[in-house]
């Protein structure tokens, strides 16, 4: 961020912790802020995280044409060469296990590496790994990967990473019937994020959360929080269901690449070949990308803009 010297990045801090309160309308305003001093300065990776930030909002408010403009603009920065492809993909990534609580559509299938995500165990990315496990029910290697995580949230002071990996743990032990360290969890992680008004990690959860929350509300020093954050989990899960019944349009990176490469006359396992990938997974990249694209055949992805 040197050359902009880091241009944005104050809009984009406050816009996450307005998020982070329930606040969707007020993290909006600086989520537009963090954009627009974030693009004159070309700060491409906090134009990211103010995308990020924008389509989270837009997931609260239940919004899913808004969610799909910020994916949509997330990816054209990729593809102009400006924003970062590793950003990206980690910010969609996170949109999608951890916001939506779905597997991303075209995540590359390297056992135990998070797909697309980057190698090295940066706190961001470790999050995402862990709630893939979760998704995939791997609840063993959750564990051992939160562990190392969680230590390496607390060396470094930060709190955001906790929590979630708290929440992770909490759901985990309750899917495998120990209730007990499930509120445990949850407890810890409700102590770490309400004197921060940290509440939608929660609410991204709620779900799962719902039986234990009830059940901590009566109990914590802090009822009037537990509560908050209770009814921006039934607001969120409502609206969640909204979003996800409208179909994605925006191509992933993945997904992209393919297409472009099979416009241009390569089979599956042609491609498959070319970018390293089992052709059965290139296959289905394939089949969601002429969903999104409405196409049918090459001949009509030829006549396709994307």
């Amino acid at each position: 961020m040197t050359g902009g010297n880091g241009a944005g990045i104050g809009h984009a801090i406050r816009a996450e912790a307005l998020l982070l309160s329930g606040d969707a309308g007020a993290a909006e305003n600086e989520g537009y802020r963090a954009l627009y001093f974030a693009s004159a300065g070309d700060q491409d990776d906090v134009c990211c995280a103010a995308e990020l930030t924008l389509a989270r909002a837009a997931v609260l408010r239940g919004d899913a044409s808004a969610c799909e403009t910020a994916l949509f603009r997330m990816e054209k920065l990729a593809q102009s060469g400006k924003g970062g492809r590793r950003t990206v993909d980690l910010c969609r990534s996170f949109l999608d296990a951890v916001s939506r609580g779905i597997l991303p559509e075209s995540v590359r299938p390297e056992a135990g590496s998070g797909g697309c995500l980057p190698e090295e165990a940066s706190l961001f990315s470790g999050v995402i790994k862990a709630k893939l496990l979760l998704l995939k029910n791997d609840r063993q290697a959750m564990f051992r990967l939160a562990d190392g995580l969680m230590q390496k949230a607390e060396d470094a002071g930060l709190l955001l990473p906790q929590v979630y990996l708290l929440i992770f743990l909490a759901l985990a032990k309750k899917d495998e019937g120990h209730v007990l360290q499930a509120k445990k969890h949850l407890n810890l992680a409700l102590s770490l994020a309400l004197p921060d008004r940290i509440c939608l990690p929660f609410a991204e959860h709620y779900p799962g959360l719902k039986s234990l929350l009830e059940s901590a509300e009566k109990t914590a020093p802090d009822p009037a929080g537990v509560s908050s954050i209770r009814s921006l989990g039934e607001r969120y899960e409502r609206n969640l269901e909204t979003v996800r019944g409208v179909p994605s349009r925006v191509l992933t990176f993945l997904e992209r690449q393919s297409a472009l490469l099979s416009r241009g006359g390569l089979t599956a396992k042609e491609i498959a070949d070319a970018l390293f990938l089992p052709a059965p997974f290139v296959k289905s990249v394939l089949k969601s990308a002429y969903k999104k694209l409405d196409v049918h055949s090459k001949t009509e992805l030829k006549q396709k803009e994307f």
